[in-house]
C-alpha cells in the first residue's frame, strides 16, 4: 500500500547528480568561503569588531573629554569673573568710604561743620553725603562711618543723656534740635555696630534691620520709628532709650537692659526677650505676639492694651506691672510672678496657661 502512495521519479542522469552535489555544497559553505568568514573563531570575530569599534570609541572619548574641558574652563572663567567682580565692588566701596571720610573731615576743618546751625548749607551737604554713602556700603563699612560720626560728636545733641530732655520735630521727622548730622531715615541695615557706645544718638526712623548690635550702649538714644527688624541686640544697653513705634519684630534682645525704655506701640512680634530687664519700661499698645519672654523682668512695666497673645512668659516677673486691657490669650504664664488682681484687669485670658500650670477656659 505504501508503494502506491509514492510518486515515481525517474533517476537522475549522472550529469544532474553532479550539479546537485555542487548546489548543496554552495548552500552550506560557498557563501562563507566567498566572504572570507569560513572557519572564524570567537577571538577572530572579537578582533574584527575591535577594528571597527576602537576608532568609534576613541572619537566618542575625544568628544566627551573636549566637552568636559570646555565645561571646566567655563566654570573657572565664571569663578574668576565673580572674584574679579567682588574685588572691584570691594575696592569701589573702600574708595567711597575713604572719599566720604575725606569730605566730612574737610567740612569739619575748613567749613566749620561742627559749629553750624540747623538748616545751614554745610549741614545739608554733610547729611546728603552721609545718606548716599551709607546706601552704597556693606555692613562693616557702615559701622565704621557711624563710629566715626559718633566719635566726632556729630550724631548726638548736647545733654542728650538727660532722660527728661524732649525734642520737637519738623515735618520730615527730624528733630529741630537735631545733631550736626542726622541719621533719620538712614540705611544702616546689616551694619555691624557691636560693642560700641551710641548713648544719646539720634536715629529716629533709621533702617537698622538685621543690624548687629551685640553689647551696644544705646542708653537714652532716640530710635523712635526706627526699623530694627531682625536686629541682634543681645545684652544691649537700651535703658531710657526711645523705641516707641519701632519695628523690633524677630529682634534678638536676650539679656538686654531696657530699664525705663519707651517701647510704646512698638512691634515686638516673635522677638526674643529672654532674661531681658524691662523694669519700668513703657510697653503700652505694643504688639508682643508670640514673643519669647522667659524669665523676663517686667516689674512695674506699663502693659496697658499690650498684645501678648501666645507670648511665652514662663517665670516672668510681673510684680506691680499694669496689665489693664492687655491681651493674654494663649499666653504661657507658668511660674510667673503675677497676682490674680492683675490678671482680672486683662482683656482676655482665653486658653492661657496660668501660673499654677492650669489652662484658663
Amino acid at each position: 500500500m505504501e508503494n502506491k502512495n509514492k510518486i515515481w521519479l525517474p533517476p537522475l542522469a549522472p550529469r544532474d547528480k553532479k550539479w546537485t552535489k555542487i548546489y548543496k555544497k554552495f548552500q552550506g559553505q560557498a557563501r562563507t568561503d566567498w566572504m572570507g568568514f569560513s572557519g572564524k573563531t570567537l577571538w577572530d570575530w572579537l578582533s574584527l569588531l575591535g577594528v571597527f569599534l576602537i576608532p568609534i570609541v576613541i572619537a566618542a572619548a575625544t568628544i566627551w573629554f573636549s566637552a568636559q574641558q570646555s565645561e571646566i574652563s567655563s566654570q573657572t572663567s565664571e569663578r574668576q569673573y565673580q572674584t574679579d567682580l567682588q574685588v572691584a565692588k570691594d575696592q569701589q566701596q573702600e574708595n567711597a568710604l575713604q572719599t566720604y571720610l575725606g569730605r566730612i573731615s574737610d567740612l569739619l576743618l575748613n567749613s566749620k561743620l561742627r559749629e553750624s546751625k540747623s538748616g545751614d548749607e554745610v549741614r545739608i551737604i554733610a547729611r546728603a553725603l552721609t545718606l548716599i554713602t551709607l546706601s552704597q556700603l556693606n555692613g562693616v563699612r557702615k559701622g565704621k562711618i557711624v563710629r566715626f560720626l559718633k566719635d566726632a560728636g556729630l550724631i548726638e545733641i548736647q545733654n542728650s543723656n538727660d532722660p527728661n530732655l524732649s525734642h520737637t520735630y519738623d515735618i520730615q521727622g527730624i528733630a529741630t534740635d537735631s545733631p550736626v548730622i542726622s541719621l533719620t531715615y538712614a540705611d544702616l541695615s546689616n551694619a555691624d555696630l557691636s560693642k560700641s557706645n551710641f548713648n544719646g544718638a539720634i536715629m529716629t526712623h533709621t533702617n537698622l534691620s538685621h543690624t548687629l548690635l551685640l553689647d551696644i550702649d544705646l542708653s537714652y538714644a532716640e530710635l523712635g520709628g526706627a526699623n530694627l527688624f531682625g536686629a541682634d541686640l543681645t545684652r544691649a544697653e537700651l535703658n531710657g532709650c526711645h523705641l516707641n513705634n519701632t519695628n523690633l519684630s524677630l529682634a534678638g534682645l536676650t539679656g538686654a537692659n531696657l530699664f525705663e525704655a519707651d517701647l510704646s506701640n512698638a512691634n515686638l512680634t516673635n522677638a526674643d526677650l529672654e532674661y531681658a530687664d524691662l523694669t519700668n519700661t513703657a510697653l503700652n499698645g505694643a504688639n508682643m505676639t508670640t514673643a519669647n519672654m522667659i524669665n523676663v523682668n517686667l516689674s512695674a512695666a506699663g502693659l496697658h492694651n499690650t498684645n501678648l497673645t501666645g507670648a511665652n512668659m514662663i517665670g516672668a516677673n510681673l510684680e506691680y506691672a499694669s496689665l489693664s486691657s492687655a491681651n493674654l490669650r494663649y499666653a504661657f504664664l507658668k511660674n510667673a510672678k503675677v497676682t490674680m488682681k492683675q490678671l482680672i484687669e486683662t482683656k482676655s485670658l482665653q486658653g492661657a496657661i496660668m501660673p499654677n500650670g492650669t489652662k484658663h477656659p
